[in-house]
């Protein structure tokens, strides 16, 4: 019996790990660039196949276009998996001491904010960063003044 299930154990294993390695080639993620990424996420997630076949979805889901892209994706799952954990430690039926309750708190309110901050990072990346525009809608030019209207570059 013990057999059967550690044989079985293996084989889901062997399984997850295969189906992981076949999302990362999709999301381009192969060779020495993409073993490190994969092996980065599995650091914070561990070792379990069924957690590393769901960084790799949560990968695939973000579409990465180019190798920083997956590693800012990469550290964004990585950053909001630790959050999650440090809030279960809090909301556990273990109780922990209010020290370190406090201490969790902000630890996982930090890696939130983190994790807004990389948000940021990938509106930057793909350029839809926060590009102001000022519209003019009245202007007035007192005698002798001069106004210019239209798009001005610089040559």
């Amino acid at each position: 019996m013990n057999e059967e299930l550690t044989t079985s154990t293996a084989l889901v294993e062997s399984t997850a790990l295969r189906e992981a390695q076949a999302r990362a080639a999709k999301l381009s993620l192969t060779g020495d660039v993409g073993t490190r990424v994969l092996r980065q996420i599995i650091t914070v997630f561990g070792p379990s196949p069924e957690d590393i076949l769901s960084a790799v979805t949560w990968l695939g889901e973000m579409k990465p276009k180019n190798i920083t892209e997956a590693m800012l994706y990469s550290q964004m799952i990585c950053v909001h998996e630790l959050a999650m954990k440090f809030l279960g430690r809090i909301s556990s039926p273990n109780h922990v001491s209010a020290e370190m309750e406090q201490r969790l708190t902000k630890q996982a309110s930090w890696l939130m904010r983190v994790f807004t901050e990389q948000q940021q990072a990938v509106r930057c990346c793909k350029g839809k960063a926060g590009q102001q525009m000022v519209t003019v809608k009245h202007m007035y030019v007192g005698n002798g003044g001069q106004a210019l209207v239209g798009v001005v570059k610089k040559r």
